[in-house]
């Protein structure tokens, strides 16, 4: 489902690897890093290219006052991003996005 992983020991980066489930121990957390941008050539391949992208903009973020679940130096608020779509093209985003 990943490219690649990037490996970091100590602060630096050590390798990339196709796979880690080899240096997996049950003292490690995960997370993953997602962005909305994978979808937008998705979007715009569909006729549905958003409106920042058209505009040549960046798209609208908005900080929340949800806090997530910090580890270590990780941690803050959640931030959301904003597309506006016309109801009717409502649920082919979804379809799309959904995957």
């Amino acid at each position: 489902d990943l490219p690649k992983y990037r490996v970091w020991q100590d602060g630096e980066l050590k390798e990339e690897r196709d796979d880690v489930a080899d240096l997996w121990d049950d003292s490690m957390q995960a997370f993953l890093i997602g962005c909305s941008f994978t979808w937008e050539d998705l979007l715009a391949a569909a006729g549905l290219t958003p409106r920042h992208v058209e505009e040549g903009k960046n798209v609208p973020m908005f900080d929340t006052s949800i806090d997530l679940k910090g580890v270590g130096p990780f941690g803050g608020r959640m931030v959301v991003s904003m597309r506006p779509y016309r109801p009717e093209e409502v649920q082919a985003v979804r379809d799309l996005t959904a995957a």
